[in-house]
């Protein structure tokens, strides 16, 4: 193990041992707050000295995994309770009930279930899509048919595409993003591949709205240039707005 990978493993420590999320720090030049206890503060900055952008990919992973623990921390008694809240939520949102197409997702590991919403929604007569992987980079909205679906790339359930119709990024008026944190300026982590993120470039008029549990805000996520905003956050207690939406 480098020195590098050593004071990193000191933070880590100190992550999971005392951090809980409100004790920001400024990280070098940067000067950028990312939820990490006031005491590394020399550790982390030389970190940042040796190697910023690696320094940054390991809090965003930090970070990431944080949330994801904080998910799978709830019973799936409290993830289902949870979940029927925030898809009333979104439900009652106007971005949501004046769309015409929107894209949704299929939950796994603990992520927020929209199965509500799309109820709601069909019963709308909305044009849904939901996601597909076709490679390691590349992801398409497709509407189901009534061929039904298949595990997909990752083990996610995705319709069948061969018999469904695929749909223009550009005719999508609302995206709703699973994710794995976030915080309150409406940043979001998500599992760290750039499936959304590029995929959400492509989405010219739509609305991007991140469903997620209030366990899993973060003080401060340092953003990466290839990260897409969300307009809205909705938890099950709060509906976080970007002031530039």
């Amino acid at each position: 193990m480098d020195n590098f990978e050593k004071r990193w493993k000191r933070i880590q420590d100190l992550l999971g041992s005392e951090a809980r999320g409100d004790a920001p720090i400024t990280l070098s030049s940067q000067r950028t707050l990312f939820g990490i206890p006031s005491h590394v503060e020399e550790v982390t900055a030389a970190i940042a000295q040796e190697d910023e952008a690696r320094c940054m990919a390991l809090i965003r992973d930090e970070l990431r995994q944080r949330g994801i623990d904080r998910r799978r921390s709830l019973s799936l008694e409290e993830r289902m309770k949870k979940s029927r809240m925030i898809c009333k939520k979104i439900a009652q949102l106007p971005l949501f009930s004046n769309a015409q197409c929107v894209m949704m997702y299929q939950a796994r590991d603990a992520e927020v279930d929209l199965a509500d919403l799309i109820e709601v929604a069909q019963t709308a007569h909305k044009r849904l899509a939901f996601p597909v992987c076709l490679d390691e980079t590349t992801m398409q909205a497709v509407q189901p048919s009534e061929e039904g679906w298949v595990r997909g790339r990752f083990g996610i359930k995705e319709p069948v595409t061969s018999a469904s119709n695929i749909i223009d990024p550009a005719e999508i008026d609302l995206v709703i993003c699973p994710g794995t944190a976030f915080d309150d300026a409406c940043k979001r982590i998500g599992m760290g591949a750039g499936y959304y993120d590029r995929f959400l470039e492509r989405c010219t008029r739509a609305h991007f709205l991140l469903a997620a549990f209030e366990a899993q805000r973060v003080p401060n996520i340092p953003a990466a240039s290839w990260d897409t905003p969300m307009d809205v956050i909705v938890t099950e207690s709060t509906i976080r707005k970007s002031t530039s939406s």
